[in-house]
């Protein structure tokens, strides 16, 4: 990053505290998860709800709810891989808004309130 001096446009941050989460979502223009393994964690639905178009590994957890293409694009490990899928989104403003779009709607699946409600039906179901 700082060989090409990039500094300026792309972040690193690590592990951030609750309260900066929407702050950094909104302040991003992708949300980059390179992780070899996640057990479907919250932070790629966190994203989607901001409408950040996803550049993600292709991980078993995210199956069913990722589409290549719709939500975002998979990465390989390579950073030529990665470096094209942004410039695919990034020069598209067609292509950017439809996933925007996507991945705010997909994202109401996963709000607590839907959560509980499809938990509680699964549950009547198996009463009755």
């Amino acid at each position: 990053i700082q060989q090409r001096e990039l500094q300026n446009n792309i972040k690193i941050t690590g592990e951030i505290n609750q309260d900066e989460i929407k702050s950094i979502f909104d302040n991003s223009f992708a949300y980059i998860q390179t992780s070899s393994y996640e057990s479907q964690g919250i932070a790629i639905f966190e994203a989607m709800a901001t409408g950040l178009p996803i550049l993600t590994t292709n991980q078993l957890a995210l199956e069913g709810i990722f589409q290549d293409g719709q939500n975002g694009f998979f990465i390989d490990y390579d950073p030529q891989d990665i470096g094209q899928k942004i410039c695919i989104i990034f020069n598209n403003e067609l292509l950017f808004s439809k996933i925007s779009s996507n991945n705010i709607i997909k994202s109401q699946f996963f709000i607590w309130d839907n959560t509980i409600f499809q938990t509680l039906n699964v549950y009547l179901s198996y009463v009755k």
